[in-house]
């Protein structure tokens, strides 16, 4: 398969397989061929092809990755969403293919659009290593490892995090415009 096409548009590029350029997104980046040339890895990383890279013309803001996964042999069932370069995985939806957990797309809409909309509006906060992660979206938060323990103040982690105090890695951007 070759890599992801870039289709020219007056205020920004779209990259994706077959996509259109979309006016509501005017923060898009044109002729970033770095984007291109490391997409195919950074994805691979959660099993995620092909992806596509959403990158704002603002400095300092949170670019996005999105990718697709196979489930249960069903090719590209599974949205994986990637946030920062090296992107950090904050979302990969849905969790299971079975009929019984299938409760409709409402759930799982609301849940991309909650993660997209905090990259864009600069409240998504992704803190932490490999083993020991939180994360928050503006309207919630959620922990594993050391942080998931009740001692641990999640709060804290995340405002120091947001203040750039944080003593762990921090992947967090301005908003997009």
């Amino acid at each position: 398969m070759s890599g992801p096409r870039e289709v020219p548009h007056p205020v920004g590029s779209c990259r994706g397989l077959g996509s259109e350029p979309d006016p509501a997104w005017p923060c898009l980046r044109r002729g970033d061929r770095g984007a291109q040339r490391g997409m195919a890895g950074r994805a691979s990383q959660y099993g995620a092809r092909p992806a596509i890279w959403l990158r704002p013309s603002r400095g300092g803001a949170a670019p996005l990755l999105m990718g697709f996964r196979a489930m249960q042999g069903v090719p590209d069932a599974i949205v994986a969403l990637g946030v920062g370069d090296p992107a950090v995985l904050a979302l990969a939806t849905p969790d299971c293919g079975c009929d019984a957990c299938d409760d409709g797309s409402a759930r799982l809409v609301d849940e991309f659009d909650e993660h997209v909309m905090s990259v864009v509006t600069g409240e998504f906060v992704h803190v932490g290593t490999k083993n020991n992660t939180t994360m928050s979206t503006g309207s919630g938060s959620s922990a594993r490892g050391k942080f998931a323990n009740p001692r641990c103040d999640v709060d804290h982690v995340l405002a120091e995090a947001r203040s750039g105090r944080s003593p762990h890695p921090v992947v967090r951007g301005a908003r997009w415009w």
